[in-house]
């Protein structure tokens, strides 16, 4: 089995050998010797080449062509395997031998954070000295993580550790506040940190620095300010909408220039009358009173790099241990334990029902995951948006329940609305060695008979008797499905640090499996998603694809349309010479596709008295008693909940898929794409079992985002400043 190495140090080289040199050095000295070191080489000459091949450690990589800052920063972390990932920039080094093993403990003893970060010692020719971020900034940025567009108080990219499975890339787009926004998309889905005074890193400050360059480029500031306002819609808070004026007024924007951004003209018209853009500073009046001076400006930052302006220089006799800023309260703490406490009764339900026991206790044990999930809900802070939309939610959800007696909407919202402020990824993870455990757990007491059946023997609608082995898990094509979940899940998880070889493994084991359970459906659906994964681990710019998520978005929609049309399907007339058993649909396409699916479309009409299933038993929003069960998933979301919520479903998964697109979540997409042509077939996700859909947890993950309600607090307050502003005008 290889070794994961726990941290990958990435190291972005662009010429300058010497402290390529310098840095390898720091990093030899290091008393934590667990990781590996990468090196992504822009270079015009040999030099760092050559320096790589003294050193038998070093994987080295020379880029085909010269990427420039950002985009090589992506080239090194896309080779990164390790648990936590540690870029740092060629003229920085670590300040003592300690320095990597303190970055690790930060996050090992802090597992709520998705990165942490120290200060750093900033070296000139002549002097030296610490910076760290101040409490109260670390407090600023905890109590909302887009506050770092008001000043990068977290600092240079070297002195920061990041968790591997955090799936983040920097902004190619950008230049100059490339990883203040490389933070906030971080922050953006798991908004704790954790971090150090302790300058554990030291920060080359030479004569050719940019940063100067960078700050008086004007036209940058506005590029770059305005690009990370839109993609964050920061136009929803007055403090950094003043912000942006500030810049736009600085640079002589226009009234229309500054109109574009949303700012009504009356406020243009305002501050043209005051002649402040003539002396405004790009710094809100709240952050006054701890900037810089001149001549320690100079000092600052490299290239490409975000201001540090609010950092406090302090000496290096008394450093801070690490801590975690106020947002880690008590409250979050037991919204934590709640949310894993139903999620951890959530797949112990998911394991009894694939056993041969009978839970008599299931109804009560979802009632109380439902009660733990709304608890994590009450320990969540929300914005107005958020909430709306939570009680718009819950009604439709109450509707159902009040209509049909079912209660898995209600349930599925307070599980998606409990995600957020969570570390999905982590908790993913914790569902994957649980739901793995309690399989593998099954699959030994069948095979040592003391529980369960290894084996059955029956006609699996074939039209002959087969032995096809189950291993304690009910039926075979359950045993494959658990066996394709797992895998699904584990490739989200961990595709980025798999070896090639790794998915050969994995086809392997499914056609193994195969072999044991004679599951069609299962082996290919199961490959079809390690395939995907492969594409991608060899293909890594797919993620940013706008046409694959599209084709996403086309087959999800195929196999919903296929679905009902399946529903709807009608018998041909027959003729004279067909029995009862050789009538076939009128549909083509149905008759088809009914001829590889073992009966599935004609059991829907014929299986029942009432044909249950049929869009003839199709409502609004169900009736009681549609509560049928049958494969075919899509089909049996509209006859178990009705037509609304079946729509509903369709269109959020949509917008989840747009989402997915926008965070580059390309194993999220194969995800999606492999189980909903599953969900035609068979009904997996379509169950009263949260704990075994994943998707739902991908909501809970992107929910906010994907539905436009992140950060929206002040939006009537900003909508009656336009239009005072239209007023003023008028």
């Amino acid at each position: 089995m290889v070794h994961m190495m726990k941290v990958s140090i990435c190291i972005p080289a662009y010429n300058n050998e010497p402290s390529v040199r310098r840095l390898l050095e720091s990093i030899e000295r290091q008393n934590f010797k667990d990781y590996e070191v990468i090196i992504t080489d822009d270079s015009v000459t040999d030099g760092i080449k050559k320096l790589a091949e003294e050193k038998s450690y070093v994987k080295y990589y020379k880029n085909p062509q010269c990427l420039g800052a950002a985009a090589n920063w992506n080239a090194a972390i896309s080779k990164a395997r390790g648990e936590y990932i540690k870029i740092m920039h060629h003229d920085d080094w670590f300040t003592d031998e300690n320095s990597l093993r303190e970055f690790v403990n930060m996050l090992e003893e802090h597992p709520e954070a998705c990165l942490g970060f120290s200060g750093s010692r900033q070296e000139e020719k002549e002097k030296s000295y610490d910076r760290h971020i101040a409490p109260e900034d670390a407090a600023f940025i905890a109590q909302d993580y887009r506050n770092l567009y008001l000043g990068n108080t977290i600092g240079a990219p070297s002195a920061v550790i990041v968790r591997g499975s955090i799936m983040a890339e920097y902004d190619e787009k950008l230049t100059w506040l490339v990883d203040m926004e490389y933070y906030m998309n971080l922050l953006k889905h798991t908004p704790h940190f954790i971090y150090t005074e302790k300058p554990l890193v030291s920060i080359g400050v030479g004569d050719d620095q940019l940063t100067e360059a960078c700050r008086d480029n004007k036209e940058l500031n506005v590029f770059e300010y305005g690009y990370i306002y839109k993609k964050y819609h920061l136009e929803s808070q007055e403090k950094y909408r003043q912000k942006l004026l500030m810049i736009l007024l600085d640079a002589g924007k226009s009234e229309e220039e500054v109109t574009a951004y949303g700012f009504p003209k009356g406020v243009y018209r305002r501050e043209m009358r005051k002649k402040l853009f003539s002396k405004m500073e790009t710094t809100p009046p709240h952050l006054k009173g701890n900037q810089p001076t001149a001549s320690e400006r100079k000092t600052q930052l490299k290239p490409n790099r975000q201001s540090e302006e609010r950092f406090q220089l302090k000496g290096t006799n008394n450093p801070k241990e690490a801590k975690a800023p106020a947002q880690v309260s008590k409250i979050d703490k037991i919204g934590l334990y709640l949310l894993y406490f139903s999620v951890t009764l959530e797949i112990i339900i998911v394991i009894i029902d694939k056993s041969n026991y009978t839970n008599p206790l299931e109804g009560q044990l979802f009632r109380i995951t439902f009660l733990l999930a709304a608890g994590k809900v009450l320990c969540t802070k929300y914005s107005l948006k958020e909430w709306a939309a939570l009680i718009m939610f819950g009604l439709l959800g109450l509707i159902s329940y009040k209509i049909t007696g079912r209660n898995e909407i209600l349930r599925i919202i307070a599980f998606v609305a409990a995600c957020k402020g969570t570390d999905v990824k982590k908790l993913l993870k914790y569902v994957f060695y649980l739901t793995t455990a309690g399989c593998l757990l099954l699959v030994f007491l069948s095979v040592t008979g003391i529980y369960g059946g290894l084996a059955l023997e029956t006609d699996f609608g074939r039209g002959y008797r087969q032995v096809r082995y189950c291993l304690g898990l009910g039926h075979p094509n359950a045993l494959h499905c658990m066996f394709m979940m797992l895998v699904l899940l584990g490739l989200y998880l961990y595709h980025e640090k798999m070896k090639w070889y790794g998915y050969l493994v994995l086809l392997g084991m499914n056609y193994g499996l195969y072999l044991l359970t004679d599951s069609n459906t299962g082996m290919l659906i199961t490959a079809c998603g390690i395939i995907g994964g492969a594409i991608l681990y060899f293909w890594k710019g797919l993620n940013g694809k706008k046409w694959a998520y599209f084709a996403g978005a086309a087959l999800l929609l195929a196999c919903a349309g296929f679905s009902a049309m399946a529903a709807d399907a009608g018998l041909a007339k027959p003729s004279k010479a067909e029995t009862a058993d050789q009538r076939k649909f009128g549909n083509p396409l149905i008759q088809a596709a009914e001829e590889h699916l073992n009966g599935r479309i004609i059991d829907l009409h014929y299986g029942s008295v009432r044909q249950e299933g049929t869009t003839a038993t199709w409502t609004l929003f169900s009736r009681p008693e549609n509560d049928y069960y049958f494969d075919m998933g899509f089909v049996r979301i509209f006859y178990w909940y009705g037509v609304i919520p079946g729509i509903l479903c369709i269109l959020l998964l949509l917008l989840l898929l747009r989402q997915l697109y926008k965070e580059k979540d390309g194993m999220g997409l194969v995800m999606i794409s492999v189980l909903a042509v599953y969900t035609i077939v068979e009904a997996h996700l379509v169950s009263v079992y949260i704990g075994r859909n994943y998707i739902l947890f991908l909501a809970g993950m992107y929910g906010s985002s994907m539905l436009g309600l992140s950060g929206v607090k002040e939006e009537y307050l900003w909508k009656a400043y336009r239009l005072l502003g239209k007023m003023e005008r008028l």
